[in-house]
């Protein structure tokens, strides 16, 4: 019930509380992460902050939600069938700058994302990144498929093996990204980015 509550916070509010969760967690794992230091971070009392929350992992759910939310809108993830239209490996570079300047204006992704990979949560963590890992892995297949309709990607291996080394290749292209985006400009962060959507097609595309 306590959830629903939570929308009725002024918007401004609302970021802080997720903002400060996003680093809380990132940064002590789900387990080790401290309702105390939120709350108080948050400038709120515990009587308020457990209107808008029964607990951590009602904390944890509502922040993975709201974030995939908002990045989804700041995004603006095409249809991956759309990426057949016209250059499929421009339109992919522009997913990846679009990335990079979207973790740069908002850098709580970050750590958000790098509860991706911080492994198990323990036995009392919310299930809530594996559908998120689903979905991904979903986009990333069909993705996959129109590039090879469009003929912008090698045919010669079998898909299966394909998405699986594609995925786990994003996956760790994400991490270092997230790991060490702290410590890069802006420029190179986009940079990098760029560079990343390079080996990519250096290792699908047929011709190379």
């Amino acid at each position: 019930m306590s959830r629903r509550n939570f929308v009725d916070l002024p918007e401004e509010k609302r970021l802080l509380i997720l903002r400060t969760a996003a680093q809380e967690f990132s940064a002590h794992g789900y387990e080790r992460a401290s309702l105390n230091r939120i709350i108080a971070l948050c400038g709120m009392s515990k009587s308020s902050f457990y209107y808008y929350f029964d607990d951590k992992a009602e904390l944890f759910t509502v922040l993975i939600e709201r974030a995939m939310t908002r990045l989804a809108a700041d995004m603006q993830f095409p249809e991956p069938e759309r990426l057949g239209d016209g250059d499929y490996w421009a339109n992919v570079e522009t997913i990846f700058d679009r990335v990079a300047v979207v973790g740069t204006q908002q850098p709580w992704y970050l750590a958000v994302a790098n509860l991706f990979y911080q492994g198990p949560g323990g036995a009392s963590a919310p299930p809530v990144l594996e559908p998120i890992l689903a979905s991904a892995g979903q986009w990333v297949e069909r993705a996959l498929r129109a590039g090879q309709e469009s003929g912008a990607i090698r045919t010669d291996l079998p898909f299966g093996l394909l998405r699986e080394a594609v995925f786990a290749l994003l996956q760790a292209l994400d991490r270092w990204s997230v790991q060490n985006a702290a410590t890069m400009s802006a420029d190179e962060v986009r940079d990098a980015a760029h560079a990343q959507a390079d080996f990519l097609r250096r290792m699908l595309a047929p011709s190379f």
